[in-house]
Formats: structure tokens, C-alpha cells, sequence
């Protein structure tokens, strides 16, 4: 868009075109994020200070932790549109 050109001249782009639903999501960033939302070390959990039982608990605890969070901003949204 070229600055100064009247708006109904603007073009807009559907945001399905712009956002690109072809992420992946891999298992060792899912732990890397689950251990950070636990505030642990990150260099002591990829050199395997914590044991396996225990990092499986971090992910099972994150995951939960962030359907929660979901969950929750959903039942604002809809609580908001009832208003």
C-alpha cells in the first residue's frame, strides 16, 4: 500500500491467506516449553538432570495447565458475548 492512496483503494488480504495453519509442533519444543512454564532448568533438563518419570509429569502437568488456560479464556468470551 502506497502512502497518501485513498482507503477504498487499499487492498486487504483475507487473513487465512496470511496465516499459515502448516506449523509444526515437535516433542522437543513441547518440552522446552513445558519445562519453562515450570521454571526449570532448561541446560539441566536437556542434560538429563531430571529423571524420565519426572519430565514426563512436566508435559502431562503443561499440557493440562495450558487446556486450562484455554478453558478458561473460552468461557470469558462467551460469558462477554451473553452481556
Amino acid at each position: 500500500m502506497v502512502r497518501g492512496a485513498p482507503i477504498q483503494e487499499a487492498s486487504f488480504l483475507n487473513p487465512r491467506e496470511i496465516v499459515k495453519p502448516d506449523i509444526t509442533y515437535s516433542q522437543g519444543f513441547a518440552q522446552m516449553e513445558a519445562c519453562y512454564g515450570a521454571r526449570l532448568d532448561q541446560w539441566g533438563w536437556e542434560c538429563g538432570t531430571y529423571p524420565a518419570w519426572f519430565k514426563a509429569r512436566v508435559l502431562a502437568w503443561w499440557r493440562q495447565h495450558q487446556l486450562i488456560s484455554l478453558h478458561v479464556r473460552d468461557a470469558g468470551i462467551r460469558k462477554g458475548k451473553k452481556k
